[in-house]
């Protein structure tokens, strides 16, 4: 009896084991510089990462009349769609400077972190995929507005109403 005792446990454990899913596998170029030339205003940086131990790229819009300007901006941290990086917001960055240009749009200053591709704007511990910490705690010094398409849209919405409580902001 305690012979099929000690089997049945050694297999249940065995059969919970082999249902246990295998641990997601992240593929990630955190910085990804420009291949070509880029909008006006837009310039590549990175920023080192203490929670990842990586260097993380994002770009940094600037409108034109931030130059030389003692006013504030407001600041805008666009987060790129689940297969991109950081690269994605370029044609954004063309857009939103024509906007400006044109009137239509406020002068603003735009931010397009690299959040890893296929990583939900989520932390994962065991992997060490933390863009939500890098975006929120790293790179934001101060909670402004975060927008994104589709899904990111989501993970923006998120995101801000999750750390809303700790969050100041630098608008008017």
């Amino acid at each position: 009896m305690f012979l099929r005792s000690f089997l049945f446990v050694l297999v249940a454990a065995g059969l919970i084991r082999a249902a246990d899913p295998p641990q997601l596998q992240f593929n990630i170029k955190w910085v990804n510089p420009p291949t070509k030339a880029l909008p006006r205003g837009v310039s590549h940086k990175t920023l080192m990462s203490k929670a990842m131990g990586v260097e993380v790229g994002y770009y940094v819009y600037l409108p034109p009349s931030y130059e030389g300007s003692s006013a504030s901006f407001p600041v805008l941290y666009w987060l790129h769609g689940a297969g991109s990086d950081e690269n994605a917001g370029l044609p954004i960055a063309e857009m939103f400077d024509k906007a400006i240009q044109a009137g239509q749009m406020t002068p603003a200053i735009m931010v397009f972190p690299n959040g890893g591709k296929r990583s939900e704007y989520r932390d994962w511990e065991p992997q060490k995929v933390l863009p939500e910490t890098f975006i929120i705690r790293e790179l934001i010094p101060i909670s402004t507005p975060i927008t994104g398409l589709s899904r990111t849209g989501a993970a923006a919405g998120w995101k801000a109403c999750r750390w809303a409580a700790t969050a100041r902001s630098n608008l008017p």
